[in-house]
């Protein structure tokens, strides 16, 4: 007789727990900017990070760290997030932790739309508190560059929808490193970049409440214009070759060049957006006066090894 709570064979069923992802900020360990927020996530049940690209693996524990936002503790939100950790290792020189498999750091997103993507484990978001626009800096940029997910298109089909189906029978799988596989899902979001319209409905969703309270139409040109020239920069520097499924990223001092040419890109637009809708609206809207880069080129090198 098997007795309740119990499988066959006299194994105790392992009970699930309800988890909680929280995310948090903490000033970047190698500023790319002196303002810059890196962002990561943290499941208190567990005692686990979720440290989203970040080499460093800044912590809870790190100085200026802030918790900025807290799901629904529920089961399966610990199982979903570990379920779609995937590092990027690179052997004898560096790990890049905690991907959130969003495809290539600084062309489908950076560390906060990875973060996002965890965090959606839990049913929750960086943007659920508009506050989040002026508090965590860098944000509303990356997202005028990424939106809040990445332009990874097909995330939630490969890899939010396995995740959730997974973790509805049973906890506590890791993902492991496959190359090719990483390159086969990329390769699509490398082909059909422009999400542009979706990143464009966000911004005017955010930048119109009554906590901001800007006219879209007053920028919306040039919002355009940077994810188009974004777009055409990418596909210029970056090969696919569709029929090995293989996909090659500049290396090194051109990996380097191109994730320069990106943050200038993203300077640029921060610049003629404070100047269409004033300095004041500027910092109210990003929490900042100053102009931000949002790419990590030593991130973006490191990561691009991935992809030749």
């Amino acid at each position: 007789m098997v007795r309740r709570g119990q499988l066959g064979g006299g194994r105790s069923q392992k009970k699930r727990v309800p988890t909680t992802l929280e995310a948090w900020i903490v000033p970047a360990y190698k500023p790319i900017d002196k303002n810059i927020h890196h962002t990561f996530v943290y499941c208190p049940e567990k005692d686990s990070h979720f440290y989203c690209f970040d080499p460093a693996k800044l912590n809870i524990e790190s100085k200026g760290a802030k918790k900025v936002c807290t799901s629904r503790t529920r089961v399966g939100n610990y199982c979903m997030a570990n379920r779609y950790r995937f590092p990027f290792v690179i052997p004898r020189l560096i790990t890049l932790p905690d991907t959130a498999r969003i495809g290539i750091y600084g062309v489908n997103g950076v560390c906060h739309q990875a973060t996002n993507c965890f965090l959606k484990a839990g049913g929750a978001s960086l943007s659920d508190n508009l506050e989040n626009f002026q508090i965590i800096k860098g944000y509303a940029m990356s997202t005028f560059g990424y939106s809040e997910m990445g332009t990874n298109k097909s995330w939630r089909k490969n890899v939010f929808d396995p995740a959730a189906k997974y973790c509805g029978k049973k906890e506590g799988f890791r993902i492991e490193r496959k190359k090719r596989e990483v390159q086969k899902n990329t390769i699509k979001a490398m082909k059909s970049l422009s999400i542009n319209k979706r990143i464009l409905a966000e911004t005017k969703k955010n930048t119109s409440n009554k906590n901001i309270g800007i006219d879209n139409s007053k920028f919306e040109d040039n919002h355009k214009d940077l994810l188009e020239e974004k777009d055409a920069m990418l596909k210029l520097e970056a090969s696919i070759d569709e029929k090995h499924n293989k996909i090659q990223m500049p290396q090194n001092l051109k990996a380097e060049a191109l994730s320069t040419k990106m943050n200038d890109l993203m300077i640029d637009f921060q610049k003629a957006l404070s100047l269409r809708i004033g300095a004041e609206k500027f910092e109210q809207m990003t929490g900042s006066k100053d102009f931000l880069n949002i790419i990590d080129p030593e991130i973006a090198v490191n990561s691009w090894k991935n992809f030749n």
